[in-house]
């Protein structure tokens, strides 16, 4: 697809600074240069700055099991977030090779496809692994330091470097392949927006590095800024924990997704006179852990973005007007256009190669706009004085019975800021002709709050089908096990649609048409 930029209406962020590195090598050296002998990561009892980081991956790199990683090559990863995981990534790119990591959490048979197209030279993990898998333990080698280092590969700014695949909430996962040029893009532009944050300020990390979030907008650029990245017990998966960890380190700066932003908030264990400020990213925040941050004098930075765009694409400053889907401005580097048909796509050089071995959907992706290549989100969206608004994805607009569109994500986070929500999703029952809202409430919620907020609320609606008829709250476990949640920890539509369908006793489902009364329906009438 060719278009031209006179069809689009573009706004861009701020230049990137002459000069930034467009290759790791060239980034980590200037990393190292930067914080000198501080300490860049914490993981556990185990303290590392950039030169031990950098000695070790280049013993690790000059071990035999690394022979047949040549540039190009991939090599898969299955670790933790950690020390370990780091170095193997290291090592890989300083003999030019591609890391891929992913998810121990997967079902078998998604790892076993991503496995077989990846094609791995060297596959590594953990002892949380799965056998099927194949890969040869990291502890059974990572204490070798007898060999000489293997010296750094120069790579190529276009050059592949990491193959990260999509949590496969909008389908088959897709492997998103970025360059170094991609990466390091980010990290200039982060450097820019925040020149403040540098040594001595620290960060807890539990966002797992399958993950652009946490591999790119946290981890590399919190090291690359000489911070110091302090491993999360659990990796984010004990909530006590984190905020245990979160209470003993009070970071400068905090970064999650709205799920656990909701627990740290409530939990009042982040104190202004340390954390500067807080970073989401993914869905909506939430009107209750806006106002309990607002209430610690907090402040909360908003992103947006997609993995194909290495990832971030937009920000929200503190104290700049958010909700209602606004995101803010272009980061540096970065132009943002909204078509004339409302798709937003995005110019810069944080714009994946494409996917792995999916020529049809990079085609579809990538295209070409007075001669530059240009990144189709499939989110629909458009400008404001505030900045950009994005309204929800193409191919995830719902269609009413009475054939009529339904702009799922726009009413979606309109629904997040009632009362009792911690997070919701929409979906259509042909059984009642109309909308039902699937809830995630809030600890200790009383559903007869919610049920006269969205009562108030479909009689304030204009739109009779974008009215909700029914509100099912989810009384079980949400988890990625149960489909509820994507492996990044997003609600999964279909995996709550489908969840309601097939095991309506594990919901409270509740009538809010006219002349209901918000009545309960028990759960075996959906049976």
């Amino acid at each position: 697809m060719v278009t031209s930029a006179t069809d689009i209406e573009w706004f861009a962020g701020p230049a990137l600074a002459p000069g930034w590195p467009q290759s790791l090598p060239q980034w980590w050296q200037q990393a190292a240069q930067r914080s000198g002998l501080g300490v860049v990561l914490e993981d556990g009892p185990s303290l590392w700055n950039w030169q031990q980081l950098l000695d070790t991956a280049q013993r690790w790199a000059a071990d035999p099991c690394w022979q047949g990683v040549l540039p190009g090559s991939r090599v898969l990863i299955c670790a933790a977030n950690g020390v370990d995981h780091l170095l193997a990534e290291l090592a890989c790119w300083l003999r030019g090779g591609v890391a891929v990591p992913v998810a121990a959490h997967l079902p078998g048979a998604v790892l076993v496809e991503i496995r077989n197209r990846v094609a791995p030279v060297l596959c590594l993990g953990d002892a949380a692994a799965p056998a099927l898998l194949q890969a040869q333990p990291i502890a059974a080698w990572a204490q070798a330091q007898g060999h000489r280092p293997w010296p750094i590969h120069a790579a190529e700014p276009d050059d592949p470097a990491l193959i990260l695949f999509t949590s496969g909430s909008s389908g088959r996962p897709k492997g998103v392949v970025l360059s170094h040029r991609n990466i390091c893009s980010q990290q200039a532009a982060f450097a820019a927006l925040w020149p403040d944050c540098g040594p001595g300020d620290r960060v807890v990390g539990y966002l797992p590095w399958y993950h652009s979030f946490g591999a790119l907008a946290e981890r590399l650029w919190v090291m690359g800024q000489g911070m110091r990245l302090i491993i999360a017990p659990a990796g984010g998966h004990d909530a006590e924990a984190l905020v245990s960890c979160l209470a003993k380190h009070q970071p400068q700066v905090f970064m999650s997704v709205p799920k656990l932003h909701h627990v740290v908030a409530q939990s009042g264990v982040l104190r202004a006179a340390h954390t500067r400020w807080v970073f989401t990213a993914g869905a909506p925040l939430g009107a209750a852990a806006e106002a309990a941050y607002a209430c610690s004098g907090i402040a909360v930075v908003e992103g947006w973005g997609l993995t194909e765009a290495s990832p971030s694409v937009t920000i929200s400053r503190p104290h700049q007007p958010r909700g209602g889907g606004l995101v803010g401005h272009p980061i540096p580097g970065v132009a943002v256009g909204c078509a004339a048909d409302g798709e937003i796509l995005i110019r810069s050089p944080g714009v994946m190669l494409g996917y792995l071995d999916d020529a049809y959907a990079t085609g579809k992706a990538l295209i070409s706009c007075d001669g530059e290549r240009v990144l189709r989100s499939g989110d629909l969206g458009h400008w404001c004085e505030h900045g950009l608004v994005v309204e929800g994805r193409r191919d995830q607009q719902l269609k009413h019975p009475n054939g009529e569109k339904v702009p799922r994500a726009r009413l979606e986070q309109e629904l997040a800021r009632l009362p009792g929500i911690a997070d919701l999703v929409l979906a259509i029952d042909e059984g009642v002709q109309g909308l039902v809202a699937l809830v995630l409430p809030q600890p200790g919620a009383a559903m007869a709050e919610l049920c006269q907020a969205l009562r108030q609320r479909n009689r304030d609606c204009a739109v009779p089908w974008w009215r909700v008829r029914l509100v099912a709250c989810l009384c079980g476990r949400a988890s990625v096990d149960n489909g509820i949640f994507t492996a990044s920890h997003k609600l999964s539509q279909a995996g709550c649609t489908a969840h309601w369908r097939s095991y309506p006793h594990h919901w409270q489902t509740w009538d809010l048409r006219e002349g209901a009364e918000a009545k309960w329906i028990p759960g075996n009438d959906h049976e």
